[in-house]
């Protein structure tokens, strides 16, 4: 978030209690809510005009409305999100944080409410580095640094989920999709 302050022209040498509280505290306003640190990723809200959803360093998610750039609704988190995945056909967005934890989060425009977390789970050993979701959010794939990659099924609505396995990957991913599918089929 970036902030402007202004303050009176007299608060730096007012003597404290030589005037009202009201009379030192400076005037804010936000300019703009922003990441601080790297961005994880950016990608289309599906289903919803003129909006994105972005995760990143700062440990947060955030919904943003284009073109005025406030944000809808966010989540943020203890740790810094180093990947971003959102399902094509499902208000669905997986993450992946610095301490192995892979995450899956409804996503809303309600602005009254924090982006709920259907799953959680640390499912690798170090930070993730690439998470892919299916369109309808059946599946989510990851990769960590810890050389694996992990496949895991969700339930209906994103609502929990079982690891089915990992793969050990000899070489580090560059980067890691879920495949199109034709229409009718799994996704």
């Amino acid at each position: 978030m970036v902030v402007a302050a202004r303050l009176p022209p007299d608060a730096l040498t007012t003597p404290w209690g030589a005037a009202p509280d009201s009379a030192l505290q400076p005037m804010t306003a936000v300019l703009a809510d922003a990441h601080v640190g790297a961005l994880a990723g950016l990608w289309p809200l599906p289903g919803v005009a003129c909006h994105v959803v972005s995760a990143g360093a700062d440990g947060s998610l955030r919904v943003w409305r284009l073109p005025d750039g406030s944000v809808s609704s966010r989540r943020t988190f203890s740790s810094a999100q180093t990947a971003l995945c959102v399902a094509t056909s499902a208000p669905l967005a997986a993450l992946g944080s610095e301490t192995g934890v892979v995450r899956v989060v409804g996503l809303s425009l309600d602005e009254s409410r924090p982006l709920p977390v259907l799953f959680r789970r640390r499912l690798h050993a170090g930070p993730v580095t690439h998470v892919a979701v299916s369109a309808g959010g059946e599946w989510v794939a990851s990769a960590g640094a810890d050389g694996k990659l992990a496949l895991v099924a969700l339930s209906a609505g994103g609502r929990g989920g079982r690891l089915l396995g990992y793969v050990a990957c000899p070489h580090a991913l560059t980067a890691l999709t879920w495949p199109a599918v034709a229409p009718g089929g799994a996704g």
